[in-house]
């Protein structure tokens, strides 16, 4: 769910997803350490944030799990050169 509001998740995580794979031998690489620092780098931005207007419609996105529980509350409006909403 995560992926969602990080672009290109899975191609900017691939060095970690490869690490929790090999269950056998476990090896931080320098490229498992940048990626780690991108995707932490994503998440410490700050969004841009609008508060929505009258009649506005907002969609609630929730992830859960047997840890933890995240949601975000979203609008999604119509944006110049983008074919669907954003």
């Amino acid at each position: 769910m995560l992926s969602r509001f990080i672009s290109r998740l899975d191609e900017r995580g691939l060095p970690l997803y490869h690490l929790l794979k090999k269950a056998k031998h476990f090896e931080w690489t320098s490229k498992a350490q940048e990626a780690l620092d991108m995707v932490k780098l994503l998440l410490t931005r700050a969004l841009i944030l609008v508060p929505p207007t009258d009649g506005e419609s907002l969609l609630l996105y929730i992830a859960a799990t047997i840890q933890v529980v995240s949601a975000a509350l979203v609008v999604e409006r119509e944006e110049e050169g983008h074919a669907l909403k954003v």
